[in-house]
């Protein structure tokens, strides 16, 4: 009786300080979009205090659904919302070389993060393929959709793209930044004692996803700005601050499991 007294008073007590109820809240982007979204994940409508903080710090309800495969989410479904547009730079991407050999076009390029992201995704889409990364080459290139690159490198990250002569490009670029405070203000992710950041659906951080234009199809970089709506974090919090960014020279690891399916589509009520 003891037993399972204590035991009901394990599973039915509240969230302390001592025993955080996990929260989530994370910022999505895509350059070029006309908004943003603040992501919260489905478990948080298990504790009321979690969906409310989520709520109050996003500045409104989570009242639409989608999936974020694309951005290199879990693949569920979140609750999402309209966030403030942050002109946070896109990453630098270079053609290093660019050759066609018969019916095959093979090019090199360069990736920058210039907000200091400490994971780089790379997706390619179409008839691209990649070939290799910091010239080491990759295996089932058939198959692979997504690659995922951590720690922030001392130089570029090196990719050997693949198509058919002919063909543009398709390469997505996405950043996640594990310090999204310097772009959103030191208080969008403070949390009361009771809540505390759930890892398990990558709370905490800011993506930001971007479509490569390829030059030799016709792409201008330059055309990815756009302004931003009154709309999320209070803008006196937002505050980019890219001389705090520090450098990461630790080794980089590469993940190149299975791509996550895209399924970045309309938002669903």
């Amino acid at each position: 009786i003891a037993g399972g007294s204590v035991a009901t008073g394990i599973l039915t007590r509240g969230p302390s300080a001592e025993t955080p109820a996990p929260s989530t809240l994370l910022y999505v982007f895509e350059h070029g979009d006309e908004s943003a979204l603040w992501v919260t994940a489905p478990e948080a409508s298990t504790h009321a205090g979690a969906v409310a903080w989520a709520t109050a710090r996003a500045g409104s309800d989570f009242s639409e659904t989608r999936r974020l495969d694309g951005f290199g989410y879990p693949p569920l479904e979140v609750a999402v919302t309209p966030a403030r547009v942050l002109l946070a730079d896109p990453p630098t991407v270079q053609i290093v070389t660019d050759t066609v050999i018969g019916q095959a076009r093979r090019a090199v390029v360069h990736v920058t993060s210039n907000i200091g992201a400490e994971m780089l995704g790379f997706r390619v889409d179409g008839e691209t393929r990649l070939a290799a990364i910091d010239g080491q080459p990759l295996s089932n290139v058939e198959q692979l959709r997504w690659l995922e690159h951590w720690g922030a490198p001392d130089t570029a990250v090196a990719l050997e793209l693949a198509s058919p002569a002919g063909s543009p490009l398709d390469l997505h670029v996405v950043e996640h930044l594990l310090r999204p405070e310097e772009l959103l203000g030191r208080d969008a992710f403070t949390r009361p004692a009771e809540l505390a950041p759930n890892i398990n659906r990558l709370s905490d951080r800011a993506i930001f996803r971007y479509r490569w234009p390829d030059p030799a199809a016709g792409g201008r970089p330059g055309d990815m700005v756009t302004p931003p709506p009154n709309a999320g974090v209070p803008e006196s919090l937002i505050e980019i601050r890219r001389d705090s960014i520090p450098v990461d020279t630790s080794r980089a690891v590469v993940d190149s499991s299975a791509a996550p399916v895209d399924t970045v589509g309309e938002v669903r009520k």
